[in-house]
């Protein structure tokens, strides 16, 4: 809006609420990028081995199915402001998802020279 026209507290409420969506949206976009970035750098590294390389490439594919996931995430939303949501439920592998979420964060941590403190279970409990 304008001066001619001032916005009214419904529009004001939400200007703001897109701008939080916004920000969430490029956050949730961007943190699977630090891993990406991170595995990245790590084949550019002269006398990288065969190991390495591999998990760069896992890394990778992994974080790319993340963003897929959070792009079908939003395409829910909009099913959701259309009244076309189905819902599924299904077993999650808790050991693999606390893995993943390690392994975003731990570029993050590591440039921010953070400590988590704690290390994953490899028990492979699941939770439905």
């Amino acid at each position: 809006m304008n001066q001619f026209f001032p916005r009214t507290g419904v529009e004001a409420g939400l200007d703001r609420r897109w701008d939080e969506f916004l920000a969430t949206l490029a956050h949730e976009l961007g943190n699977p990028l630090a891993p990406i970035r991170h595995s990245l750098k790590l084949l550019d590294t002269i006398g990288l081995d065969e190991a390495k390389r591999q998990w760069s490439s896992q890394v990778n594919a992994r974080q790319v199915q993340r963003m897929t996931l959070i792009l079908d995430d939003l395409l829910d939303v909009f099913r959701i402001t259309r009244g076309r949501l189905e819902l599924k439920r299904a077993s999650v592998d808790l050991t693999a998802l606390i893995a993943t979420a390690v392994e975003t964060a731990t570029p993050l941590i590591e440039a921010k020279a953070h400590g988590n403190g704690r290390s994953a279970s490899r028990t492979g409990h699941r939770r439905d």
